[in-house]
């Protein structure tokens, strides 16, 4: 059942076990989850150019993705570096869609728009909605649409959200350039990353490669850690097996960017102009899915690979066609 953004607290509120007061806020263009009732993340869209989730905590509390700029308030900040303010926490977007960039923000940039949501499960440690957004153009018009299953839960000890993402041609054929400005992307507090103030992390990827050596290459996942609130803590992307082009090549860089981008060949490793690009037929769709890990310690490649197992092992919610 889809539902609109104004009844989402009503219909949340029905039948549910535990009661939704521990498991759900919802306030105008947000919706806060908590696990355990213990606060995890909120998924926010209001007055954003596209859906992003804000923070993102660990068990303990402690914040693992950058605050700024979704608070400039240097108590909440924590001494956060100001570049790229287009990279907001946790978020999917892409910098090249029919020549739309929905990377960045701005005048210049395109909109995905939250037009409704669905809660699809609750329980105490697992929470899922679906959003159903509209990617809009410059001149206002919808370039595609999309369905986003989002499943927050607790898996192994670690905190973990799945994104199942349906891509739909549903305006006309599509093409999703080369381009590193993309796509599935974290950024990380400013504690995980390794080339800034403050910055005391590393990162590892699945293919054994550490820190700088890890932008541009091919991985399972990929993951972040390093120190925040005096604590080791991490978080890990992990790119499923029958996505575009597994194992994804990956835009992470030291600043604290991590993101899954199967689409920019050019860049990564120097292939011809446009050999990362793909296009979809009208009313085609692409298929996309993504687990995010949030753990406590040092990565540990034997605890993510389990993870990645998991992962693909467990069946692809339905898709919906809207």
């Amino acid at each position: 059942m889809t539902i609109t953004l104004a009844s989402l607290c009503l219909v949340v509120a029905q039948g549910a076990s535990p009661p939704p007061d521990k498991l759900l806020t919802v306030a105008d263009g947000r919706v806060e989850i908590r696990l355990n009732d213990s606060p995890f993340t909120t998924l926010r869209w209001d007055g954003l150019s596209r859906p992003v989730l804000w923070p993102v905590l660990d068990r303990a509390g402690r914040a693992l993705t950058r605050a700024w700029p979704m608070t400039d308030a240097t108590a909440d900040a924590k001494g956060d570096a100001t570049d790229h303010v287009h990279q907001r926490s946790l978020w999917f977007a892409h910098g090249d869609v029919n020549g739309v960039d929905f990377w960045t923000e701005g005048d210049k940039a395109g909109r995905i728009e939250v037009k409704a949501i669905e809660r699809t499960a609750m329980a105490a440690d697992r929470v899922a909605l679906r959003l159903h957004c509209d990617w809009v153009g410059l001149d206002g018009k919808v370039v595609c649409t999309e369905v986003r299953d989002l499943l927050f839960a607790v898996c192994d000890g670690a905190r973990t959200i799945d994104f199942g993402i349906v891509l739909r041609a549903s305006h006309g054929a599509l093409r999703l350039g080369d381009t590193k400005e993309g796509t599935m992307a974290v950024r990380v507090a400013q504690g995980l990353s390794f080339d800034q103030a403050g910055g005391k992390g590393h990162a590892r990827s699945s293919e054994g490669l550490r820190d700088k050596d890890v932008w541009g290459t091919r991985a399972r996942w990929v993951a972040f850690h390093g120190e925040v609130d005096g604590a080791t803590v991490g978080i890990a992307l992990l790119d499923h097996k029958d996505n575009l082009r597994h194992p994804t090549t990956w835009h992470a860089r030291p600043y604290g960017l991590l993101a899954a981008n199967p689409f920019g060949l050019h860049d990564f490793e120097k292939a011809p102009p446009g050999s990362g690009e793909l296009k979809l037929d009208a009313d085609a769709t692409l298929a996309l899915r993504y687990r995010v890990v949030v753990f406590v310690g040092a990565a540990d490649s034997v605890a993510l690979d389990e993870q990645w197992q998991q992962l693909v092992s467990e069946p692809a919610a339905k898709e919906v066609k809207r």
